[in-house]
């Protein structure tokens, strides 16, 4: 799914936290490496901490409280 896809799928389900995934780890497309969760942010008018974005490979527990950290910008 496209960004726009993903975030519209979080909203129809209604669902309490989005993580997005396969996004990062391999080159496969023309854009940059960073800009999936760079557009997701920019598109989403919720509370950004819906939205978690774990370092690659990071454990998360879903009943913690998150605060985006925008990690990837400074890499």
């Amino acid at each position: 799914m496209l960004p726009e896809e993903s975030i519209k799928a979080f909203k129809d389900l209604r669902a309490d936290k989005f993580i997005p995934v396969h996004w990062g780890m391999f080159v496969l497309s023309y854009h940059s490496w960073n800009e999936p969760p760079e557009k997701l942010f920019e598109l989403y008018d919720g509370d950004h901490k819906d939205i978690i974005v774990p370092r690659i490979g990071e454990v998360v527990r879903l009943s913690d409280d998150f605060e985006p950290s925008y990690w990837w910008r400074d890499n």
